[in-house]
């Protein structure tokens, strides 16, 4: 029988496999055709500027786009938010022409997305798992709105899900380096290398250090060191930290309060700023290690990845891929404890952020319209602060078990006590012999509500 149940895992792990990737692949070829990946147009358009010696840090709106034009682009955005290691890596493809780097960039995206959700589902265990995570990659909407516009997005949750695999089997150097990989192709992974120091996990951090300083001596010869000295003097001005972005596709806190005060921005901009304050000090606070308590890397992992999004000026739909990591963790747990509706919250919430990327993309194509009520509920925000919440309940389960377990000893305690007196006034002949049978029953009540200490440990077992 468990033979046959393992066949049938696995054979629907690679079923869902195989349509999760062809669904991909049909996609990123439809969005190639159409000539839809605006964003890609920007790594590869500065790969040119590089090419010829020029800045696109340094270069105006107006410059950017004939010099696209000028080089025979079309459909492509301003400005390059990028830092250079993305368009150092396109630099040497450059002479082979837009299309043919596209295709290969499209194909490189998918490839690591699916890789990514296969590691994720290795990481946390394998079998049913593998299933989970390509059903929850072929209907996670950013997963198509990354390869719609060509982002870079599918190799930083690789990155991602290399580094976690890594982190849970404490791999040291496999995490150090994935997460310097990922902070070259964005930011966002540098909030993880805080929590490394902050889990004294310096072998990691070294090579967290290591890796980026390798990847800049390979990326200075194409790029030039005048890219990291400007990119570092306008980091903070391509981010926009004024701005008030209240689009549909923007996940922040900012964006959310920008949809719901819309003739109030100013007002807006500060409640923005106030959640994602008040999210960054609470998760800080459950997530920063302590002697006294256990801890969950899975957990905290999963729950710095799910605030994220939340806390920047701006985070498009398209980065919403990262949470296939926190909702794999997530999703996990509440079906493990059979706690159904929450996991029906969950996929409700998902099933609404999805519902606003095919409105605006897909069905934009065919005249479909929605009120902009719902673009105000701001789903994709409230899909981030709901995998923040359950992962904070979790964390919160955690850092209260050595109490419970205390409660739990004393409890195994008291029953001893009273089966010893029960047992002494029946024999008083034996009064320094206790009814093992009511204390054993006892104890292994309390086990089935929470694991106990190891005999031997100052435990019920070992005391």
């Amino acid at each position: 029988m468990k033979s046959g149940t393992s066949s049938g895992t696995i054979a629907a792990s690679v079923i869902a496999a195989i349509v999760a990737t062809a669904a991909l692949t049909t996609w990123a070829i439809f969005a190639s055709v159409a000539s839809q990946p605006i964003d890609f147009r920007v790594y590869y358009l500065a790969a040119e500027v590089w090419s010829h010696g020029g800045s696109p840090y340094a270069m105006s709106r107006a410059a950017w786009f004939a010099y696209g034009h000028r080089v025979g682009l079309h459909d492509f955005v301003w400005p390059y938010r990028y830092p250079p290691y993305t368009a150092a890596a396109l630099r040497p493809f450059v002479s082979l022409g837009e299309p043919a780097v596209l295709a290969t960039w499209q194909s490189a995206s998918v490839a690591s997305t699916a890789a990514a959700a296969w590691l994720l589902a290795r990481a946390l265990g394998g079998r049913t798992m593998y299933v989970a995570a390509f059903l929850l990659l072929l209907g996670l909407a950013p997963a198509y709105d990354t390869l719609l516009v060509g982002q870079i997005n599918g190799f930083l949750l690789l990155s991602l899900a290399v580094a976690f695999w890594a982190m849970l089997r404490h791999r040291e150097r496999t995490l150090g380096a994935s997460l310097a990989v990922g902070t070259a192709l964005k930011l966002v992974p540098a909030a993880l290398v805080i929590y490394l120091l902050a889990r004294r996990r310096w072998r990691a951090t070294v090579w967290f250090v290591v890796g980026l300083a390798v990847l800049t001596l390979i990326a200075v010869p194409l790029v030039g060191v005048r890219a990291f000295i400007e990119y570092a003097q306008w980091a903070i001005d391509l981010v926009r930290p004024e701005s008030v972005m209240n689009g549909p596709t923007n996940a922040t806190f900012v964006g959310a309060m920008g949809r719901l005060l819309p003739h109030s921005l100013d007002l807006a901009r500060a409640l923005g700023r106030g959640l994602a304050s008040a999210a960054l000090l609470a998760t800080v606070a459950f997530c920063w290690p302590r002697r006294e308590r256990p801890h969950d890397d899975a957990l905290a992992f999963a729950m710095i990845v799910a605030v994220l999004p939340l806390l920047p000026p701006f985070t498009w739909f398209h980065q919403l891929v990262l949470l296939l990591l926190p909702l794999l963790v997530v999703g996990q747990r509440l079906w493990r404890a059979g706690r159904r509706w929450e996991l029906t919250l969950l996929a409700a919430l998902l099933a609404a952020t999805d519902a606003i990327w095919i409105f605006i993309n897909p069905g934009y194509w065919f005249g479909l319209h929605v009120s902009d009520v719902y673009y105000r509920l701001s789903f994709p925000t409230l899909l981030c602060v709901a995998l923040w919440t359950l992962c904070a309940r979790e964390m919160w389960l955690v850092m209260r078990r050595p109490a419970m377990e205390e409660e739990a000893v004393r409890s195994v305690r008291t029953a001893r006590g009273i089966a010893w007196s029960g047992h002494r006034a029946v024999h008083p002949s034996r009064s320094g012999v206790y009814d093992r049978g009511r204390c054993g029953d006892a104890l292994g009540a309390v086990r089935s509500e929470l694991p106990i200490t190891k005999p031997g440990a100052g435990g019920p077992e070992g005391g």
